[in-house]
Order: C-alpha cells, then structure tokens, then sequence
C-alpha cells in the first residue's frame, strides 16, 4: 500500500526537502554565537526558517513534523533558538558510498537527478503533475481542480467560487473547517447561481371590499410585495393569501 507521505504533493515535497537537507556527515552548527553538534542524518533549522522556506505558518510547518514524529519518521528536539530534526533510517535513503567520500551539496531545485534505493518516492514528473491537481491551498486546506469545476458545474461561475475561496481564507476561524470542498459549497449555497434571474413575488389576495350599494363583495387580485402591503394598510377584510409557487426552469427562478 502506498505510503501517506506520497498521497500528498505537498507533504511528499516537504518531506523530500528534509531529506535533502539532512546533513551527510557529522559537524558543528554556530547559531548566534553558540556551538550545536549536528549529526549525519540532521538539521538544525528553526520551524520560522522551514516556514519561510516552505512559505507557509509556522503552526502548519508544527502539525506537519508532528506528524512524521508520530510515524516514527523523524525525531524532534528543541535546542535553545532552534530545532533539531533527525531523519530516522538515514542510512536507507542514501547509496552506497565511501566513508571518505566528499559530500554532495544537494538542493531542492537542482537539475540532477537524487537516486535512492527507496522505491517509494515519486519521479519529479509525477509530483509535477499532482501538485498542478491542487487548485487551491491555504493553511490546512486544499481544493483540487476536478473539485473546483465540480462547483461550476453545480452553476455558480469561477468568479463567484475564486471570492468564496477569498473569503473563508481571510475567514479567522477557517481551522475550525476540514475539508474547503464542503465548507465552499455550503457558503455558496446562500449565493444565487449564475444566470439565475429573480422575477418579483406574486401573491393572490382574497378579501371583502363593500360596493357603491353598502354590501360587501368578495374580490381576488394579484399583487407584488408592495401591493401586499398596501392593501393591507388600507383596511380592507382579508381573508387569504395565495403564496406564489417558485419554479426553476433552466436556471430561471419564475
């Protein structure tokens, strides 16, 4: 079965970077004036520089090496102004080399090719294609592209669905939420879909008006909100109102 680290572009992205940015032999740190020995297989990075790097929080960098912890991937320590990572199985992610042999300055965006024995981890090829997959990702939500046409097909228009995605973004309590999919369609479901014309409301009104004879007859006419409103200011015998029925035909509201 297919690891979870590989289910997600993002995480699977991150977790190559740590990686790579293990150390590949042991050494010293100097951080503001002070010495921290780094091991192989180690990084010394506060979670403010993976933040920046990674250009996210630094509670979502926080939740994301919790969970490797959890797994038993990494090992977490915190040392004064920053954070110790240890890369559990080090030695499974590397070739076979030389003890002797000159480490290899290895970067996210470099053009070669890291090989690994490990056959877990997806060609740059198919990450590319998984990350193009996510429409949209912000703190610890995503929407997928299918999931955003999905949206348009149900009629509301891709402007409308980008300014819902806005807003739960600037929305404070979006963490409360767990899947952006859902909470979109709920937040559009109070917006009209597009196309959608709203013809004013007719209602049917039954009352008693007295004729030129002194008697009361009943009568029956259509009127709109206002005409409502005004035959009921005028004082006139009411004795029921006819609801209009609301019909959607081809995205018209009748």
């Amino acid at each position: 079965m297919e690891h979870w680290i590989y289910q997600n572009s993002q995480y699977f992205h991150w977790w190559t970077d740590l990686l790579m940015n293990a150390n590949f032999e042991d050494k010293k740190i100097l951080i503001k004036g002070n010495l921290y020995d780094c091991k192989r297989g180690q990084s010394l990075y506060s979670l403010d520089t993976w933040a920046k790097r990674w250009k996210v929080d630094k509670s979502k960098v926080r939740r994301f090496l919790q969970l490797l912890q959890n797994d038993g991937m990494i090992l977490i320590e915190n040392v004064s102004v920053s954070t110790r990572l240890t890369i559990c199985k080090y030695e499974c992610y590397q070739d076979e080399r030389n003890a002797d042999e000159t480490e290899v300055k290895r970067k996210r965006n470099a053009d070669e090719t890291q090989v690994t024995p490990t056959k877990e981890l997806k060609k740059d090829k198919k990450e590319k294609k998984e990350e193009e997959n996510i429409y949209r990702a912000f703190d610890h939500l995503e929407i997928s592209r299918p999931e955003f046409d999905k949206l348009v097909a149900e009629g509301w228009s891709p402007t409308q669905v980008d300014n819902i995605l806005d807003r739960i973004e600037n929305y404070k309590k979006n963490k409360d939420y767990k899947n952006l999919y859902r909470t979109a369609l709920n937040w559009l479901a109070k917006e009209p879909k597009k196309g959608t014309i709203q013809t004013p409301k007719t209602y049917m009104v039954f009352y008693k008006k007295q004729n030129d004879a002194g008697k009361f007859v009943n009568m029956e006419i259509s009127v709109t909100d206002q005409g409502l409103q005004e035959l009921k200011n005028s004082g006139v015998e009411i004795y029921r109102i006819v609801e209009p029925e609301i019909k959607n035909l081809g995205g018209v509201v009748l």
